[in-house]
């Protein structure tokens, strides 16, 4: 109910300006836009001619707060998705069709993530909720997921990032995007031996990975991994002062099961040592890169440019036009 705002099945809020329909909208990229009703058109602000002063004042101030909230809401339920894209959490058919179907903000945000139900996966569109073959899918009873690449398929997988590029939309997180690791491509030594800064680990218990002593005089300071292990101790042995540069040497790596967090980690620490690279200008990573996908190689060259690595830069963008040479523009959506 507090996240419905009005909206109808159309997914519009009207306002009234002395007769001049203007409706308020939700696009592709879950920004707030608003439209003209007589001639169609896209609004860049609201129109102020032959309006009353006192009612144009209120309309404004009731969109710009409409604009704040819907894109609280919207992080909000993107982080509940998230949460539930790495635990698995199953939800009740009914219970999903009614937050999903009903609801215009929140069917805005689900038709950028893929679903799944007795392991058939599925998304939402204008025209109906169809399969990753592009058929009508009508839901069942069963219980549906936040579908995981590790669920899927090559064939799936393909078909969605190809669905995904071709539409124009950007996903609110790597969700499509992950890679997929076999227990075969995961050695212990993976990371043995890097170091990495012990500021890379902070502000991730999203990803299931927990820092834990980094604040100033700390004397014991290191990470925890939800579902598996890194062994990790400070290079040198000494306190931690916050501001000075910390790094963290990796060891070796171990989990019992691969779950989904256990991928989602690897992705990340994956990640992680290839920034070390670009920072530092390293193109020995043109050994490891065939492990990423499009929407990873995006943000790479992205980041190589910010940091001014060149080398990188040059090998990255020359790799992405050879294999990537039909996809283009974002993946992912920064909200």
């Amino acid at each position: 109910v507090l996240s419905d705002y009005g909206f109808d099945e159309n997914g519009k809020l009207y306002y009234d300006l002395n007769g001049h329909i203007v409706s308020a909208n939700i696009d592709k990229d879950m920004r707030l836009y608003l439209v003209d009703e007589s001639s169609g058109k896209v609004l860049k602000s609201l129109p102020k001619k032959n309006v009353d002063e006192v009612r144009y004042s209120e309309i404004k101030t009731e969109i710009s707060v409409l604009r704040k909230n819907v894109k609280k809401t919207i992080i909000s339920r993107k982080h509940m998705i998230f949460e539930h894209f790495l635990s698995g959490q199953q939800q009740d058919a009914q219970k999903w069709k009614e937050i999903y179907l009903k609801n215009p903000v929140f069917n805005s945000l689900a038709r950028l993530i893929v679903w799944a139900q007795d392991g058939k996966s599925f998304v939402v569109t204008d025209n109906g909720i169809i399969d990753f073959k592009g058929n009508p899918y009508t839901i069942t009873e069963a219980s549906i997921v936040v579908v995981h690449p590790v669920q899927m398929s090559k064939e799936e997988i393909e078909a969605w990032k190809n669905y995904f590029t071709v539409n124009g939309l950007k996903q609110p997180f790597e969700q499509i995007w992950e890679p997929v690791y076999n227990n075969s491509d995961i050695n212990p030594d993976r990371y043995d031996g890097i170091e990495i800064s012990a500021y890379k680990f902070i502000g991730k218990e999203k990803d299931g990975i927990f820092a834990f002593g980094m604040s100033d005089y700390s004397e014991s300071f290191g990470f925890k991994l939800k579902d598996c292990v890194l062994e990790n101790k400070p290079k040198e042995n000494h306190r931690f002062l916050f501001g000075q540069e910390v790094n963290l040497v990796l060891g070796r790596f171990s989990f019992d099961k691969l779950t989904r967090y256990v991928n989602h980690i690897v992705f990340i620490l994956d990640k992680l040592v290839i920034f070390d690279k670009i920072k530092n200008d390293d193109v020995s990573i043109i050994n490891v890169i065939n492990e990423f996908t499009l929407a990873q190689i995006l943000e790479f060259i992205d980041y190589a440019n910010n940091c001014d690595s060149v080398n990188v830069a040059a090998l990255l963008l020359d790799y992405r036009n050879k294999k990537y040479s039909d996809y283009a523009g974002e993946l992912i959506l920064e909200l």
